[in-house]
């Protein structure tokens, strides 16, 4: 255990916390073993039913069962300072993003005078992009700021992040990725049941993704048209489900003359079996906006996959232009479409980059070290006091 433990009150979202053996619970149990205490106040609502749930080593989760979306940070702040009063010694706020949780965690920082860990996985402020999504999004990326300022310590994911926010004059920063447990990604085997889906002898781009703004998946299935009018050999499996899937099924119908020829393009919801499904690939295509760390890309290197990718998340850190895959520049279509073309022709070039993926050595990646995250994660949030 680090010296100087302390307690901490984590601020923020997450209701599959409550499941009994999700990767983050345990990832948040490995962190909690670190620390005296770990209580986890968790926005939810009262429909969701939970109650507060007891994990190992001294992780309490407390969900605030509110009746209204609106009335969750208020629900959150009392919970909070309930636990404070109770706890009296030793603490430390972190709240799981600037928004509102990173609001509860300011207010619980004046009143009681405790210091605040504000955290900032999804790299949603260095671009516009999520602020473009939506007015609410609009209006809370300058509370986002203001909190961010305010807060002892900020801890992002990323070198991009980091340098982001610097640039807007944030000094208190410190960086840690999230650790991803990549045992069942090595030990995968493929799965039989992807391949005869396409025709015989077809290149399969595989993306997994939430079908939300973020992902761009518009952006990819344009390139992919372009990709397939060239090479009528190569399909895109498409796993997920989200918001935009209606909109998304339909611009393949436009796409494709669905009924009378084989459609390129196919889409199948979530899985636990996405392992073995990167293992059945013979590349993996990420076009997001914008991502914080962007571990699935992780998880197609395991795998021994070549990537095509947005310059988003890890990009340039650990998934390495021309040494891992293609990476390309956030939103342009014409580079996505080229990069994706040279994968599929360039047979040297893929040949370079599956000889380099073999070679990687998992415990050298950044990241993959889930023994050693919460003494990391302790420290990452100590680094300023």
């Amino acid at each position: 255990m680090i010296n100087e433990t302390r307690n901490i009150i984590s601020l923020g979202y997450g209701r599959h916390l409550f499941k009994e053996g999700n990767a983050e619970r345990v990832r948040m149990e490995i962190c909690a073993k670190e620390v005296d205490s770990l209580h986890m106040v968790i926005f939810t609502s009262a429909r969701d039913g939970l109650s507060v749930t007891n994990g190992v080593f001294g992780l309490t989760l407390y969900p605030t069962n509110s009746r209204l979306k609106l009335l969750m940070p208020l629900d959150a702040f009392l919970i909070g300072r309930r636990i404070i009063k109770n706890q009296k010694r030793d603490i430390l706020i972190t709240a799981q993003d600037p928004f509102e949780p990173g609001l509860v965690g300011l207010f619980l920082k004046y009143l009681y005078q405790v210091p605040l860990v504000v955290q900032e996985h999804g790299d949603v402020l260095s671009t516009t992009y999520w602020r473009d999504e939506s007015l609410g999004n609009f209006v809370r990326s300058f509370l986002g700021i203001f909190v961010v300022k305010k807060a002892d310590l900020v801890r992002v994911v990323s070198n991009r992040t980091k340098k982001a926010f610097a640039s807007k004059g944030i000094k208190n920063i410190t960086q840690l990725p999230v650790a991803i447990d990549t045992s069942s990604f090595t030990t995968a085997t493929p799965d039989a049941s992807v391949r005869p889906l396409f025709e015989e002898g077809s290149f399969i781009f595989l993306t997994v993704a939430r079908f939300v703004p973020q992902k761009n998946l518009l952006l990819l299935l344009r390139s992919f048209k372009a990709v397939y009018k060239d090479n009528k050999h190569v399909r895109l499996l498409i796993v997920g489900s989200g918001q935009e899937e209606t909109e998304l099924k339909e611009f393949i119908e436009t796409m494709f003359i669905v009924g009378t020829d084989e459609v390129p393009v196919l889409i199948l919801p979530w899985t636990n079996n996405v392992a073995s499904m990167m293992k059945a690939a013979d590349a993996y295509v990420l076009t997001s906006n914008y991502e914080g760390w962007a571990r699935v890309l992780i998880e197609a290197m395991v795998c021994g996959l070549p990537i095509v990718t947005t310059d988003v998340g890890c990009a340039g850190e650990v998934v390495i232009d021309a040494t891992h895959g293609l990476v390309v520049p956030v939103g342009d279509e014409p580079k996505l479409t080229e990069a994706m073309l040279v994968i599929v022709r360039d047979i040297i070039l893929r040949t370079a980059l599956l000889k380099n993926l073999q070679k990687l050595k998992i415990s050298e990646i950044t990241g993959t070290d889930i023994a050693g995250y919460g003494a990391r994660w302790v420290r990452s949030l100590r680094s300023n006091f």
